[in-house]
This record gives C-alpha cells, sequence and structure tokens, in this order.
C-alpha cells in the first residue's frame, strides 16, 4: 500500500475518533458514506469534479511556472472520493476493518451498536441516515439527544423533518478565505473549531 495512502487511512480513523470522542454516544453510531446518486446528481457532480480537476490542473501549471514540474506535483486528487472508485472502494474495507478493531479492543465501542453502510449501497450519506432514524425511530426514548455531523448545508434542512425533539448538527468551523494553500493545510496545522446548530432552536425560530 502506498504510503500516501496509509497516511489518508491513519487521518480517517483519527477523525472519527476524535468526533465519537467529542460527542460520547452513549447508544448508537451510525457511518454512511455516500453511494451512486440519482442519475440527475449524477451527472451534476459528474460535471462539477471534470470541472475543478481541470482548474486544479491549471492552478499547479500557474504556482509551478510549467507544465512538465505541475505533472509532477500532482498526487492524491479530491476525484477520487467518488462512488465507483477503487479509493472508494478500499475505503470501505478500512473503515470496516477499522470498526471491527475497535470494538474488539476498546470496552467503550463494545458497548455501543455500530451501523456501517458504505459506498456500495445507493444514495447520499444523509440521506441514508435519515432512513434509519424514520425506520427505528419506534426505538428512540422521546428524550434521546441525537446530534448529526456533516459539513452539507442540506443537512440542516433534512434534520427539521425529522420527528425528533433533541437534534443538532455539528460540523466543522468555516472561515471564508481565499488563500487555497491555506485550506488545505490548516487541518493540520491548528486544532480543529467545531460548531452546534440546535435544530430544536431553529424551529422556534421559524415559528417565531
Amino acid at each position: 500500500m502506498p504510503k500516501e495512502l496509509e497516511e489518508i487511512w491513519i487521518e480517517v480513523f483519527n477523525y472519527i475518533n476524535t468526533i465519537v470522542d467529542l460527542l460520547k454516544p452513549t447508544k448508537t453510531i451510525v457511518l454512511a458514506l455516500d453511494g451512486v446518486a440519482p442519475r440527475c446528481k449524477m451527472n451534476n457532480q459528474r460535471s462539477r469534479r471534470f470541472r475543478s480537476a481541470q482548474d486544479y490542473k491549471e492552478f499547479l501549471k500557474q504556482f509551478y511556472g510549467y507544465t512538465d514540474l505541475a505533472d509532477s506535483q500532482e498526487n492524491f486528487k479530491n476525484n477520487s472520493i467518488s462512488p465507483g472508485t477503487k479509493f472508494m472502494s478500499q475505503l470501505n474495507e478500512m473503515i470496516h476493518f477499522f470498526l471491527l478493531k475497535k470494538i474488539e479492543e476498546d470496552n467503550y465501542w463494545k458497548r455501543l451498536s455500530i451501523v456501517f453502510t458504505g459506498s456500495d449501497t445507493p444514495g447520499e450519506g444523509e440521506h441514508k441516515i435519515m432512513e434509519y432514524i424514520r425506520a427505528n425511530n419506534h426505538q428512540f426514548h422521546p428524550d434521546d439527544t441525537h446530534c448529526l455531523y456533516g459539513a452539507d448545508a442540506d443537512l440542516i434542512m433534512l434534520g427539521l423533518t425529522l420527528p425528533l425533539k433533541n437534534i443538532c448538527i455539528i460540523r466543522e468551523e468555516y472561515v471564508h478565505t481565499s488563500d487555497k494553500v491555506q485550506i488545505m493545510s490548516s487541518r493540520k496545522e491548528k486544532e480543529i473549531n467545531f460548531e452546534l446548530i440546535y435544530l430544536s432552536i431553529l424551529r422556534e425560530c421559524f415559528d417565531l
């Protein structure tokens, strides 16, 4: 396995641990990766990713001055994070391995119910989580607290449709900046700040 991929898997494992340690769930963890989206969404994603890849190549050419050196600096591409790619297939396997190892070795994880749906299951991750919550809503206590993690803004609107009283969303604090290099390296250089969105309060604001 290339060293670069090993570093990515370690980063993924550490990040999952960070979220779990921060939230300290007591009953269930549902981990869902994006699978194949409906055709219209897939066409939109494909055009956006092709354009992103071309823009990144142009950025490298301008940054390094000429094509040969720019090509030598291209390594892992974000477009690999797409359902159906070899990277996503490996990611499914590595997260499955990680979860089994945590359940086997960590007493805290042993007490939890773990649900994992990978990129080989159709549907976007947030929609798969919504389906799970609706299908198992009868098992939840009315006073249970539910926390969703995700950066997509549509997660807020989807969360508002759920029949849950205590629900919030946690996500990384996003700082607007035009410095691409800073965006790519900020996670390694400084501590990650998170923000909470309480959907119950948001519902009250809409009512008002």
